[in-house]
């Protein structure tokens, strides 16, 4: 007879099943809850036009820049023409993947910078900038998330399908990669497992265009978490520290998601757990070491943040803050915004071990104070 999993199929189909109901399906369910609108598979094709080698979910950049994307002259504020927009859609999407590094910086700086466009009013004609992502203002900004994402392959008439990717304003910023929390035919731990299949999509003969625009990789395994960034070595990879998160995240993880939500959610590629996975939330939950690193990496506003403020790119290397770097710049920006206006600004002291970062920090804090 066949031995079952609780609630499960038989033993034979385990390792995709304990991957969707122990760290996918928690980890969209989370992401929801934080902010982020659900596309389901078959609609991220849709939105690209069934080109499945395409990454950027063109419809949403489009209506983001239409909408919130404005220029003022003469006094008078004024919406970028249609040729415009398009124009800005086409130049984020005009570079050749092929695993290098420089494009992705090439690629940052031009979302943090935005895009020059000519615009002509009453017979004079300037440039003025487009913003593919409004940093300042999250919530003028569309989050959106979804599963199982079919990218072709460059070269091949194959594809790679990563378990979880974030757009912001329909670009991709984040991909992550779910495994089940023990595997035993294998040596590997389950997050090096993940952190070598986000190393494979990287490269030139799998899947660089996604890359392109990414600024975050997570790899999850339920009671374990390491995050880093394009191109970060198994090595460099780090897990995420801060106190307070669980407070913080069991409201969310308490609420239930609607009936339309949820019914989206457990659909495609997760209607097969369907069942499974709401006896389990109505079992009622813990919170996990992947639920603390999402909700403290991933929160729209603390994305955005890190994205802008907290990468950099060095010597051919791009690297993302550790959250002892993260929490160091606040200290410090939050005692330079203090200061008194009578007597000298309080000083300070951070103390720092060899090799811990001291540089970049200072990097980043002068980042930081540039861009208050």
């Amino acid at each position: 007879m066949e031995k079952q999993a609780p609630f499960g199929p038989p033993e034979h189909e385990l390792p995709s099943y304990l991957e969707k109901v122990q760290s996918q399906l928690p980890a969209l369910h989370l992401l929801m809850r934080m902010g982020w609108q659900y596309l389901t598979p078959d609609e991220t094709v849709k939105l690209r036009n069934g080109r499945l080698g395409a990454v950027v979910l063109e419809p949403i950049l489009a209506d983001h820049i239409r909408e919130h994307c404005r220029y003022e002259f003469k006094g008078a504020i004024h919406p970028f023409t249609e040729n415009a927009i398009q124009n800005a859609v086409q130049t984020l999407k005009s570079f050749r993947a092929t695993g290098a590094l420089h494009q992705n910086e090439q690629i940052y700086d031009l979302l943090c910078l935005g895009t020059s466009a000519p615009q002509t009013v009453e017979g004079d004609t300037k440039s003025f900038t487009i913003d593919y992502i409004d940093w300042k203002n999250p919530a003028n900004n569309p989050f959106h998330c979804t599963a199982e994402f079919k990218v072709e392959r460059i070269g091949y008439d194959k594809h790679y399908i990563p378990d979880i990717v974030l757009f912001v304003n329909g670009i991709s910023l984040v991909v992550i990669e779910c495994k089940r929390s023990a595997y035993t035919q294998v040596k590997k731990k389950p997050i090096e497992l993940a952190i070598d299949q986000l190393s494979g999509y990287q490269a030139r003969d799998g899947i660089p265009q996604l890359f392109l625009y990414n600024q975050l990789l997570l790899a999850l395994a339920r009671d374990k978490a390491g995050y880093g960034t394009t191109g970060t070595l198994r090595q460099f990879w780090a897990a995420w520290q801060e106190d307070r998160l669980d407070d913080a995240m069991r409201p969310l993880l308490e609420t239930p998601l609607s009936p339309q939500e949820t019914d989206r959610l457990l659909s495609g590629p997760f209607a097969d757990v369907k069942n499974d996975y709401l006896k389990i939330l109505d079992q009622g939950r813990e919170i996990y070491e992947q639920d603390r690193a999402l909700y403290a990496l991933c929160r729209p506003e603390r994305l955005l943040e890190l994205a802008y403020k907290f990468i950099l790119f060095d010597n051919g290397t791009k690297k993302i803050a550790r959250y002892q770097q993260y929490f160091t710049v606040h200290d410090i920006i939050k005692r330079v915004l203090n200061g008194h206006s009578t007597g000298p600004r309080p000083g300070g002291v951070v103390w720092h071990t060899q090799g811990s970062g001291k540089s970049l920090t200072m990097v980043m804090l002068a980042k930081s104070l540039a861009l208050h």
